[in-house]
């Protein structure tokens, strides 16, 4: 069963990332992988495909708490849990355009953070960028405890923060 979302490779997908949270963030590290791109090809999901995949990979996780499921904890569970959906749906042999990001950002007040990004492309063929925070800096939403934030949202979180 083929998915309909398209496949692009890893340069490909960091430049569309890297653009889309232009003046954000700031690498861990010189010549860090701040997205963690590890496949050489990713299959880039609907917009339907990543609302379903979001929500199973963030269904029932633990509440956050400081330490014991902060950032890298939910971030890598998530992705986890986000890459065997994506498996299961066998939408294409590529990799989940799903990661992590670890990087200094600017709506974490440029601390080092880790959350979760998903690429996908809408019904008009353009491009979004969705990133599942753990740490959103709202008030906690018992029905959606980790909210997907699109990049508008995030530069606005940023002015708030900054």
């Amino acid at each position: 069963m083929a998915g309909s979302g398209v496949i692009r490779t890893r340069k490909q997908v960091y430049n569309l990332l890297a653009h889309r949270l232009d003046g954000l963030w700031r690498p861990g590290a010189p010549g860090s992988n701040t997205f963690l791109l590890w496949d050489d090809r990713y299959y880039v999901p609907s917009a339907g495909e990543a609302r379903n995949l979001a929500r199973y990979a963030c269904a029932d996780l633990p509440a956050y708490s400081a330490d014991d499921f902060d950032c890298d904890d939910f971030a890598f569970y998530a992705r986890g849990r986000a890459g065997a959906y994506a498996a299961r749906q066998r939408w294409s042999n590529a990799g989940i355009c799903v990661g992590l990001f670890d990087a200094y950002c600017a709506w974490a007040g440029w601390v080092r953070h880790m959350a979760c990004w998903v690429l996908c492309r809408n019904d008009a063929g353009a491009y979004r960028f969705l990133l599942v925070d753990p740490q959103d800096y709202k008030q906690p939403d018992p029905a959606n405890p980790y909210p997907t934030h699109e990049t508008d949202e995030i530069n606005r979180l940023a002015a708030v923060i900054g």
